[in-house]
């Protein structure tokens, strides 16, 4: 017989039709010549498999970044009956959850646990049912106590600090999150939380109230919480979260977050200075200037010098081409104290385009039906009739009318008129011909594809018009945060939570989330561009940029399998999930059972 240290198992996983369920192959592996391969007969019943797959790497990238450690610092488990596992492994436990892409939302982490090895994932003597409704809600309820933004802000700075993350510029923009409730109570309380701050003259920390506001989901029937977020560097790690009222706006939100930031920044002695970047909700001339910070934002075009540039012409702009279908042109002189650059972008211009012409033919189509209306009306008088004429026509934006009025005479009696007798009545009708207001529609023309930045830092020559518009683009890293947080695997669009005290703390373990995934994704990249390798994509050839999505995916199909008196094994690792696993450093090794 074979010596069981020489035995090694290994797990075959296939999924069947539904891709819910799965069945497992044991295949027994002998690593010598002896003849007799067949198991015992009571193996099979001593077999405990584990699935693992990407969650390791998870687990390992929570422990790198030192979360369980920092979250346990300041919130230190208070009482017996939470001894089983810390604030920070619960917490650990729910980002694990978020980031394992299944059917069970994050805070549903008992049900996903089960079946897991959690010793390896959170840590020893860590069961499933320690991770219960109970335990979660109280860490929620402490994370909330502690202050959210308070926390992530200190837990944020000190990881990007640490480990180099911090850019130059700091992106910020807000999304909402749909409750499907009432909460009508919270709502009551909060009012009477306002009312008694009025009264007293102070300022309590409460809960984001939910409510009706601005969706930009389009569900206006459902209340809603505003999400804040701010995200810094090339990992686009998040730096800032904050729980916003779901009738909150960006054009107050944006500046009170800048200077809650700042003071925390003060707090915590911070010297780093960014440049803010923001859409176009950031402008406001007056909270700008009275904030005292770097900025770069989008200016609204309802700004009348703005509208003026966007709408000259062409001929007039002494564009500078940026590459990529962009071009550009400082503009230093229209605004005190601020350098503005007009931008043009070519998709931008294709799909406005078509928006335009479409709207031009609705336009074409009302105007003919208002005419035909307008027409058939009868005036008293020729006055009356070039009056209507003259107010319709101010309606309208992409046509012109040449109107001429007509004369319509008829009898005042009914019947056949007597010989020789003359209308006596004299009433009027408009007609008209329908051209296109070809000066209102170049001007509109003009604006497509068109937009302008502007920032306060103007006594630098090297902030071109394409150094801006680079600069601007990457607020799209917050968009893609936000797409992240919502997306279907992650079940966070729609918070069935009761208490709004929760559902802020659960916001900020899914901005954890998204700083584990950013950190992880841009750190395995610099790992492969160090090593000169690379991983296969999903077309079959080579990537030095994949995403952590996809390597997570590559991670299928490893379990752990453990026998009666035997230590533990970890199947199903071949030479592209070794090497996944190495990219994410010594941590990942040792939940893997691998050496570095």
């Amino acid at each position: 017989m074979v010596n069981r240290s020489q035995q090694l198992w290994s797990i075959d996983h296939r999924q069947t039709h539904d891709g819910m369920s799965s069945y497992l192959h044991l295949s027994f592996l002998e690593q010598s010549s002896v003849t007799n391969t067949q198991p015992p007969t009571n193996v099979l019943s001593t077999i405990e498999v584990q699935r693992l797959d990407h969650l390791g790497l998870v687990a390992s990238a929570i422990d790198t970044l030192k979360l369980v450690a920092r979250i346990d610092k300041r919130l230190p488990i208070s009482d017996n009956r939470d001894s089983h596992v810390t604030h920070g492994q619960r917490v650990k436990a729910m980002i694990i959850n978020g980031l394992g892409y299944t059917t069970h939302p994050l805070y549903l982490s008992p049900k996903f646990f089960e079946g897991k090895d959690l010793t390896r994932l959170i840590g020893v003597g860590v069961e499933a049912e320690h991770l219960n409704d109970h335990a979660l809600g109280r860490t929620l309820d402490a994370l909330f106590a502690y202050g959210t933004t308070q926390l992530f802000a200190e837990i944020a700075f000190e990881v990007g600090e640490e480990r180099g993350l911090l850019g130059q510029s700091v992106h910020i923009d807000t999304t909402t999150l749909l409750l499907h409730g009432e909460y009508n109570e919270a709502i009551a309380l909060a009012q009477k939380i306002k009312d008694a701050e009025e009264v007293l003259g102070i300022k309590s920390t409460q809960a984001p109230t939910p409510a009706l506001g601005y969706s930009k989901a389009h569900r206006h029937d459902l209340k809603q919480l505003v999400m804040s977020l701010t995200v810094t560097g090339d990992a686009a790690m998040p730096l800032w979260f904050e729980g916003l009222s779901g009738n909150s706006s960006d054009k107050s939100n944006f500046h009170a977050s800048i200077a809650k930031f700042e003071s925390f920044k003060e707090s915590i002695d911070s010297t780093k200075s960014f440049l803010w970047v923001a859409d176009s909700a950031l402008y406001n001339k007056g909270k700008l200037q009275a904030s005292q910070i770097k900025w770069l934002t989008r200016v609204p075009q309802t700004k009348t010098n703005a509208k003026q540039l966007v709408a000259q012409d062409d001929n007039n702009i002494a564009w500078q081409d940026i590459g990529n279908g962009y071009k550009g042109v400082i503009e230093d002189k229209l605004e005190a104290d601020e350098r503005w650059a007009l931008l043009y972008s070519e998709q931008a211009y294709q799909r406005e385009h078509i928006t335009f012409e479409r709207n031009i033919k609705k336009s074409l189509a009302k105007t003919q039906t208002e005419l035909k209306q307008l027409a058939n009306t009868v005036f008293a008088c020729e006055k009356d009739a070039l009056k209507a004429a003259n107010k319709w026509q101010k309606s309208l934006k992409y046509q012109r009318v040449t109107f001429t009025v007509q004369p319509q005479r008829r009898y005042s009696k009914a019947g056949k008129p007597a010989k020789g007798a003359t209308p006596d009545i004299i009433n009027y009708q408009l007609s008209g011909i329908i051209t296109d207001n070809e000066q209102a529609q170049n001007k509109q023309r003009n604006q497509l594809g068109r937009f302008i930045l502007s920032t306060n830092i103007t006594n630098d020559e090297s902030l071109t018009a394409s150094a801006m518009l680079s600069t601007y683009i990457e607020q799209q890293d917050v968009e893609r945060g936000f797409r992240f947080i919502k997306s279907d695997e992650f079940h966070l669009d729609g918070i069935y939570l009761h208490l709004p005290s929760r559902i802020d703390a659960l916001m900020m373990v899914m901005t954890l989330s998204l700083m584990v995934y950013n950190v992880s994704e841009h750190e395995m990249r610099a790992a492969l561009n160090k090593q000169t390798e690379s991983l296969p994509c999903q077309k079959g050839k080579k990537t030095t940029r994949p995403t952590l999505r996809w390597a997570f995916q590559l991670m299928q199909d490893i379990s752990i399998l453990t026998m009666k008196d035997m230590p533990s094994h970890v199947s199903g690792i071949n030479d592209t999930k070794a090497k996944i696993i190495r990219l994410f450093g010594q941590n990942a090794c040792a939940i893997y059972g691998m050496n570095m």
